[in-house]
C-alpha cells in the first residue's frame, strides 16, 4: 500500500471519528448535557482553573445564598486557587466531589428550563491524605442560551462540617 493511500486511510479514520464523536455528543439527552458541564466544572475546581470552574455559569448568574455574581465567583476563584497550594509541592489543596446529581428539563419551550440538585464534597489535603471539610446541598436553576446549558441561579445549603471559604 502506497503512502499516500495509508495517509488517505488514515485521515478519513480520523474524520469517522471525529463525526461519530460530534454525533454521539449532539444527541445526547439534555439531562446528560448538563451533567457533562457539571462534571466539566468540577473538573475544573479540582484543577483549579477559574474560567474552566466557571464556565457554565451565566453572565447574568446570580448566588443567592452567598449574594455573589460571576465576575465576584471568578475573582474569589482566582484568589483561592492561587492561596490554596501545598508549600512543597504547589498542588492546590482542595477538591470537590459531586453526589446525588439529579437533572430535570422542566420545558421545551424556548428558553428551555431545568433544575439540578446535587451535593458537593469538599476535601483538603492534610500531608498525603484527603480530610473530608464541608458537604453542601446545591440546588440550581438553568437555562439553555446560544452557548449551551448555563447556570442562572444557584442557592447552597451547609449538610456537613463549617463552609471553609
Amino acid at each position: 500500500m502506497s503512502f499516500r493511500k495509508i495517509l488517505s486511510l488514515a485521515i478519513f479514520l480520523l474524520a469517522a471519528c471525529l463525526g461519530a464523536w460530534w454525533a454521539y455528543r449532539a444527541l445526547a439527552p439534555e439531562e446528560t448535557k448538563i451533567r457533562w458541564l457539571v462534571e466539566s466544572m468540577a473538573e475544573g475546581f479540582n484543577r483549579s482553573r477559574p474560567s474552566r470552574t466557571i464556565e457554565g455559569l451565566a453572565e447574568d448568574f446570580r448566588e443567592d445564598t452567598a449574594k455573589a455574581s460571576k465576575p465576584e465567583v471568578h475573582q474569589f476563584l482566582a484568589y483561592l486557587f492561587l492561596k490554596e497550594r501545598d508549600e512543597k509541592t504547589k498542588d492546590f489543596l482542595w477538591k470537590v466531589e459531586l453526589e446525588e446529581v439529579e437533572v430535570s428539563v422542566l420545558s421545551e419551550e424556548e428558553p428551555r428550563k431545568a433544575e439540578l440538585g446535587l451535593t458537593a464534597a469538599f476535601s483538603r489535603r492534610a500531608g498525603g491524605s484527603w480530610s473530608p471539610v464541608w458537604k453542601a446541598r446545591i440546588d440550581a436553576e438553568l437555562e439553555e442560551r446560544e452557548e449551551g446549558w448555563r447556570v442562572v441561579r444557584a442557592r447552597h445549603e451547609a449538610l456537613e462540617g463549617r463552609r471553609p471559604f
